[in-house]
């Protein structure tokens, strides 16, 4: 007896989801008949394409986003190295010019005077990672230039100024080499400081 009751219910069950469908299919088509002829011809909206569209561009800008926060991990990751390393970097002292900085070990410097007073600077101090840099002309990797405050300097670089005193300093990078030298840059910047003579 539970089986008959139990077999009833399954075909009520049965004949109830049928007629939902089949409720559905009509009223389905009965919209979209209906919107079909108040609207325009649903194959001339290319519904279609735009999803495939809008879908591919979705996915390109997803690339794009993913590179972009690859390139900043590794640039980090580069300025992370490069601080943890500071501690074996050289201190270059100028007690002339009343500062210090530290570079990075391994690299070499030059002071060039006349190419200096040449462009207007008080000072350019040449950074190169091999000992080239003594029969080098300017640009070099990374350079320092010491100017009036007042100095007016178009480019990418790192600046520094101190209260009280009437010098700007400058580290830039060469064109060529920024990408590969503006964390180094970065950090000599920050390394730099006043000294007392």
């Amino acid at each position: 007896m539970f089986n008959s009751l139990n077999n009833k219910g399954t075909a009520y069950l049965g004949l109830v989801v049928s007629v939902l469908i089949a409720a559905l299919l009509f009223y389905g088509s009965f919209y979209f008949f209906n919107n079909t002829n108040k609207n325009e011809d649903l194959a001339d909206l290319d519904i279609g394409d735009n999803i495939v569209d809008t879908l591919n561009n979705a996915k390109d800008n997803i690339e794009e986003i993913n590179q972009n926060i690859e390139a900043q991990n590794d640039k980090l990751a580069e300025a992370d190295f490069i601080a943890s390393e500071l501690e074996k970097w050289h201190t270059l002292v100028r007690e002339d010019d009343n500062f210090e900085l530290k570079y990075p070990q391994g690299w070499y410097y030059t002071i060039k005077h006349k190419e200096a007073k040449d462009l207007g600077y008080e000072l350019m101090i040449g950074f190169e990672p091999s000992s080239d840099v003594w029969e080098q002309n300017p640009p070099y990797s990374i350079e320092l230039l010491v100017v009036q405050k007042d100095f007016n300097f178009s480019g990418e670089a790192s600046f520094k100024e101190f209260e009280g005193h009437d010098k700007k300093y400058i580290i830039k990078t060469a064109t060529e080499n920024k990408e590969k030298y503006s964390p180094y840059r970065d950090q000599m910047i920050k390394t730099l400081k006043l000294i007392d003579n």
